[in-house]
């Protein structure tokens, strides 16, 4: 005679074999949601209230962590359409200690030379501050393109 199977004992069966499998599907639904989810797009604008336009494209970014957290962050984006909206806020002058701390950051991360700004064209820039965060946005209007530059443990 077949033996049967009682409505517990399968789902007690699913049960062990769900969590028996954790151990191989965790870390990829982990590694999909910081890949799709937390973007560097997302992260600047939940950690610093800041909106950027949907004409900026980014182009590149680096970061001290492999899943994007509280760490050193560089992106740059290329620029299309208005700015003045955006740039509200912004001061128009070159400041050393903003320069100082971008160049910091550069050299931290090992950015490429393609995606480093020059301080020698005008800028404009925008500094936020938090209990031990710094991030500071250069917009080069001659180039179109916009550096956001973020560290989580910043000290002055």
């Amino acid at each position: 005679m077949k033996q049967r199977y009682g409505t517990g004992e399968i789902k007690i069966s699913i049960a062990i074999i769900i969590i028996a499998a954790i151990p191989l599907w965790l870390p990829v639904v982990i590694l999909l949601a910081d890949k799709f989810y937390f973007t560097p797009t997302r992260n600047i604008e939940t950690n610093w209230d800041i909106d950027i336009p949907s004409g900026f494209n980014q182009i590149y970014h680096v970061t001290s962590d492999d899943i994007y957290a509280r760490a050193d962050g560089y992106t740059v984006y290329e620029t299309s359409g208005e700015t003045s909206s955006f740039l509200k806020g912004f001061s128009f002058s070159k400041q050393f200690s903003v320069e100082s701390f971008v160049k910091e950051i550069i050299m931290g991360l090992s950015v490429s030379k393609d995606y480093q700004p020059s301080f020698d064209e005008p800028y404009y820039y925008l500094q936020r501050y938090t209990y031990s965060d710094r991030l500071v946005v250069v917009y080069f209007p001659g180039d179109n393109r916009c550096f956001f530059i973020e560290s989580f443990s910043w000290d002055e």
